[in-house]
């Protein structure tokens, strides 16, 4: 999921003067729904993209912390404020459009709606989702989701 994504996106960040680098890329499996894991990762770098300006870089890595699967999105965008970290998870919030960039781009986080569905997937998969920002100096989601047990399962996510 994370090395297609990643693919999914490069063509985007040329066109965008952007820079992608996938970071770090461990083979993880994580049970669930390996769709709602590719719209997770997809909403992350979606909004990433949205408030890098040009020349900036943005990271994808997967990793794994005992018994976690670590995805983190970094990139050097214009942050967010202090005072609305807590509530960029609540459904329809949103930062002062003054955040977003000058290219006409919407969608579901314009709405407010990207990051609280990304709260909810990671939520229904038994995980934490957390962001970590300076204003003016960009943005780490970071999503911890539980590896899949030895036992196995019938949907697994990698």
């Amino acid at each position: 999921v994370i090395t297609e994504r990643f693919e999914h996106f490069k063509k985007s960040a040329i066109d965008g003067g952007l820079r992608l680098a996938l970071s770090a890329n461990a083979p993880l499996t994580v049970y669930g729904d390996p769709v709602r894991l590719g719209q997770l990762v997809f909403n992350l770098l979606d909004n990433a993209f949205k408030y890098t300006p040009r020349g900036g870089l943005i990271e994808l890595s997967s990793e794994k912390d005992s018994d976690f699967a670590v995805i983190k999105v970094k990139d050097t965008g214009i942050g967010i404020s202090q005072d609305d970290l807590p509530y960029i998870f609540d459904r329809f919030f949103r930062v002062d459009k003054v955040r977003g960039r000058d290219d006409g781009t919407s969608g579901a986080v314009s709405a407010g709606l990207g990051l609280s569905i990304c709260s909810e997937i990671v939520r229904s998969l038994n995980g934490t989702i957390t962001a970590a920002s300076e204003y003016g100096n960009g943005t780490v989601f970071t999503v911890r989701l539980p590896l899949e047990s030895s036992e196995g399962n019938d949907k697994r996510a990698n």
